[in-house]
């Protein structure tokens, strides 16, 4: 019993012990704490490293374009106010940009054009009465109407009708059966002595006509007596010829005023306008004379390059201050004068406009203008070529020499 006892009594132990053991396992494996967590990986403060990019060539600016030639020009007789104003102008510029000019001198409009035309030169500087007849195919020129345009319009030339001092020839009215220098062979020159007699209501046949060379011969004709009646420049050599002469100079008016009389003038030379001379010869400090205009410009022709149009437009524009001393009309060769939409009778070259455009200058009106007188070129060469079949404009003309064409 004893024994029996024992072993019930040591079977409980155990089993207590191993309960014990089981709740001591038990409280052990709550207290191990979890595993910490894995720290995230340090991000690294250096840029990764950029792909390599080809370098790329660095923009140069395109050089403006400039001649890398000599720039050549034609214009009037050695002592006209069209051919020194030129000179003037070629000057300055020259001065300005380090480029080259030349002009050669020719009295005679034929023959200037004719060399213009020839030898393809770069400009012609004369009034635009003279391009006009070139560009309307006037038939005293044998070229046919041609394709010039302008790439300057610079001030109208201050004209007038001329007589001895001591003349009885005092107004316009006066001119009636007079002797009247005439120009055969200077178309010009001989279309604007007819204007003018339209001006008062005259034609050739109410004069004595005079035939004259060109303007130099008829200043002579007035010195000697052989004439009463010429016209030229106020501020040319030959009329300060005549002032200086024993007998001086008389300016006969055409006043502005006269709006008949300016109309007939119109119906043949739309390009004379009133003009009112303020210095000329004969003229002294303060007074003035109420004569006409003729624009003087700087043409071109059909073959000139759209660079080079473009650069001397530009250059007279921007160098006003390097020519304006030059010769007293360059001081109203100004960019307002230029643009003046009633001061030019012939289309600007399309560099001229490019440069004008470029600026801001070229007005609405103004390409109306254009649009016009380009239509009038045209229309000229069209009604020229059906007259004149196999006819091409911008041929080289014959040679002008002592007044023949050869």
């Amino acid at each position: 019993m004893k024994r029996k006892r024992s072993l019930r009594l040591l079977g409980s132990a155990c089993l207590v012990l191993a309960l014990a053991a089981a709740l001591l396992l038990a409280a052990c494996a709550k207290e191990v704490p979890a595993p910490a967590p894995t720290a995230p990986a340090p991000v690294s403060t250096v840029p990764a490293p950029v792909p390599a990019v080809p370098a790329s060539t660095p923009t140069v600016p395109t050089p403006a374009w400039v001649p890398e030639r000599t720039i050549t020009a034609v214009g009037g007789g050695p002592v006209t106010s069209g051919y020194i104003t030129a000179l003037g102008l070629f000057s300055g510029l020259s001065k300005a940009t380090g480029v080259k000019f030349t002009c050669e001198p020719y009295a005679k409009s034929p023959a200037r054009y004719a060399v213009f035309f020839k030898e393809h030169l770069d400009f012609v500087g004369s009034p635009l009465s003279s391009n006009w007849c070139i560009y309307s195919g006037d038939p005293s020129f044998p070229y046919g109407p041609q394709r010039v345009s302008l790439v300057w319009n610079g001030l109208p030339l201050s004209y007038g009708l001329y007589t001895q001092g001591d003349s009885d020839v005092k107004t316009i009215e006066d001119i009636k059966g007079k002797r009247v220098c005439s120009f055969p062979t200077t178309a010009s020159a001989h279309d604007d002595m007819t204007a003018m007699l339209a001006y008062v209501g005259l034609t050739w046949d109410d004069v004595t006509p005079v035939p004259c060379s060109g303007y130099p011969d008829a200043a002579h004709a007035i010195i000697e007596g052989r004439a009463d009646v010429a016209h030229y420049t106020t501020t040319a050599g030959e009329t300060y010829d005549v002032a200086g002469s024993p007998r001086g100079i008389h300016w006969i008016e055409t006043p502005a005023s006269d709006k008949e009389g300016w109309a007939r003038v119109a119906e043949t030379r739309p390009f004379i306008t009133p003009a009112l001379a303020v210095r000329g010869a004969g003229l002294k400090e303060g007074e003035t004379f109420e004569g006409y205009g003729k624009p003087l410009g700087l043409v071109t022709g059909d073959w000139t390059d759209e660079n080079l149009a473009y650069w001397t437009t530009k250059t007279i524009a921007e160098n006003y201050d390097a020519y304006k001393a030059n010769h007293e009309m360059l001081l109203y060769w100004t960019l307002d004068q230029a643009l003046d939409v009633g001061a030019f009778i012939i289309p600007y070259h399309s560099g001229s406009i490019r440069y004008f455009k470029e600026i801001g200058r070229w007005s609405p009106e103004l390409e109306q203008l254009q649009s016009k007188l380009v239509a009038v070129g045209e229309k000229a060469i069209q009604d020229y070529e059906q007259a004149n079949p196999g006819w091409e404009t911008g041929r080289a003309p014959l040679i002008f020499e002592e007044g023949k064409w050869k």
